[in-house]
Parts: C-alpha cells; sequence; structure tokens
C-alpha cells in the first residue's frame, strides 16, 4: 500500500484543523476572558498565528503550543521579544515544558506588566520573527 503525498498533506492539514480547535476549546475553557469580543474567524486566525509562533521557537508538543498560545493571549501576542520571557523561552538545553515552567519561574509581576505595556496587536498579523 503506498500513500500519496496529496493524501499525507490532506491528513496533515486535517489533523492540524483538529489542533486549533482543540486549543480553541482550551481557551473558552480557560482563558475565556483574554479571547472575550473575539468571534470565531478572528480567534480562530489568531490561534492558527500562535501556533505558528510558537513553533518558529521551536515548540512542537502541542501541550507547550497551547501555553504558548495562551500566553499570546494573556500577556501580548508579542510577549515572547521581552527580555525577561525570550530568556525564559532560550533556555539551552531545556525541554519544551522547562521553557513554559521558566516564564512562570522566572519572571516578576513587572515583566508581565511590561510585556502588557509594550503589547503590539499587529504581531497577530505579521510573520512570526526568526529566532
Amino acid at each position: 500500500m503506498k500513500i500519496a503525498p496529496s493524501q499525507i498533506d490532506a491528513l496533515q492539514d486535517q489533523a492540524e484543523t483538529e489542533f486549533v480547535a482543540r486549543v480553541t476549546q482550551f481557551l473558552h475553557a480557560k482563558h475565556a476572558d483574554a479571547i472575550a469580543g473575539l468571534d470565531a474567524p478572528e480567534l480562530e486566525r489568531r490561534v492558527r498565528a500562535g501556533i505558528a509562533r510558537g513553533r518558529a521557537r521551536g515548540f512542537t508538543w502541542q501541550s507547550s503550543l497551547a501555553a504558548f498560545v495562551a500566553l499570546m493571549f494573556e500577556i501580548a501576542p508579542n510577549f515572547d521579544l521581552h527580555p525577561a520571557f525570550r530568556r525564559a523561552l532560550e533556555l539551552p538545553a531545556a525541554d519544551e515544558t522547562a521553557r513554559i515552567r521558566a516564564i512562570h519561574r522566572n519572571t516578576t509581576d513587572r515583566d508581565w506588566e511590561e510585556a502588557q505595556d509594550h503589547a503590539d496587536p499587529s504581531a497577530w498579523y505579521a510573520p512570526p520573527p526568526a529566532v
């Protein structure tokens, strides 16, 4: 049995669509205030953008990507550019879970406030930054 490249592409597209739906459900369940006022198409677009940005940061696990996307909604879509968050996200030799946890362990309330103060809504619409 041989699977054609177009069939593999279709399966990958379906898996990505299902993942986006799960992240969206997670946001509705755990971060409803952060997504309030967004209609379904805009929320989906931002979730897809967040997943792409998380992947650009080296995240591959669905749990880590979902956490990264939630942080984009809770802090700022460009939170990962703030120096304290960037250091946490770029910890050498740390797995994905450790990098996400480092955000909470290695940042201060002031860091969170600064990142929120420097939120750039256009980051939802820009390609992920090169890292």
